[in-house]
């Protein structure tokens, strides 16, 4: 963003500074502001899309050094201590999932126009690619070994509609299970796999279509949650959680059943969280709730900063 003056000799900017860490809040009764806090994972690094590890002992998560690279693949313990990065190299490597016996991450790794689902195990080792060429956003693992993702075909060289895909692993085989919305953002997989649920933004002001759905693929999708959501989850005791904004550009976490029912308000804060100079945001981030309920651990912004610089055209020889 900058302007240039009438007479050519000075350029007015902006400038931007934020980082990207990790927090965990406790979930409880009239939890205090101070129960939120900031995971020392690694104060270089940006960090995105916490998962906890089926055991509740690790956290998975995306990475890049301040932006300057690819992003990478990390885990630490829940305490944010003993970060190791699993997977870097020139690809981004985005969204890891913990698989059901906690042994492997899935992610997706994007390259120009070569997309990839790939599994890397937890004790160390190579990555090992499942499917290439995959549009495969928010790759899911089920307890029977199966990936669920929201995919595209490519048309002529761009992406095409979405789509509700399934990949096993074994056989490096997929199935369509059904059209996606233009505008779902993310999707998870019901503990028993039977269902889906997916989030939509909104196309329009007040639109009836943003919020949660959850689908069979047996009978139409049914709306579960309506209004402006930011991130869901899968959790504890079979639970939906759904992060949404709220018009003071502040966050509720709810939590109900898949079948919509029981839509309870979960205690705690979850502060927004900001992209570029304000003109596009995010409220909340990606989060995850720990297997006992009782803790999330989302994305946080601990500094963010924008100022106004100039540069002046000098006479010349008093450069």
């Amino acid at each position: 963003e900058l302007d240039v003056s009438a007479d050519g000799k000075r350029i007015l900017f902006a400038t931007v500074h934020t980082d990207m860490a990790l927090a965990e809040l406790e979930l409880g009764p009239s939890q205090p502001p101070h129960a939120l806090r900031v995971l020392d994972v690694d104060p270089a690094r940006w960090l995105w899309a916490p998962e906890y590890s089926p055991d509740g002992k690790q956290l998975a998560f995306f990475t890049a050094l301040k932006g300057v690279d690819a992003e990478g693949i990390g885990i630490a313990n829940s305490d944010g201590s003993g970060a190791v990065e699993l997977a870097h190299d020139q690809w981004q490597q985005i969204f890891p999932r913990w698989t059901a016996d906690g042994r492997k991450l899935v992610y997706f790794s994007v390259r120009s126009r070569s997309d990839e689902i790939r599994a890397v195990p937890v004790a160390g080792g190579s990555p090992r690619t499942l499917v290439r060429q995959a549009i495969a956003y928010y790759p899911v693992p089920g307890r029977d070994g199966r990936i669920l993702f929201l995919g595209a075909a490519r048309i002529h060289g761009r992406v095409g509609p979405l789509r509700f895909e399934v990949l096993d692993p074994h056989t490096g085989m997929t199935r369509i299970l059904g059209a996606a919305p233009p505008t779902t953002q993310q999707v998870v997989w019901s503990p028993r796999q039977n269902r889906i649920a997916y989030l939509t933004t909104a196309a329009r002001d007040d639109d009836p279509q943003a919020g949660v759905w959850v689908s069979d693929f047996r009978s139409p999708p049914r709306q579960v949650f309506r209004g402006w959501v930011v991130a869901i989850a899968a959790g504890h005791g079979n639970h939906l959680y759904v992060l949404a904004g709220a018009p003071d550009l502040t966050t509720v976490l709810w939590k109900m059943g898949w079948n919509g029912r029981g839509l309870t308000r979960v205690t705690g804060r979850i502060p927004p969280t900001w992209a570029d100079n304000f003109l596009d945001f995010d409220v909340g981030g990606y989060f995850d709730v720990a297997p006992g309920g009782k803790q999330v651990v989302f994305e946080v912004q601990p500094g963010l900063a924008e100022n106004i610089g100039m540069l002046t055209r000098m006479p010349a020889g008093k450069r």
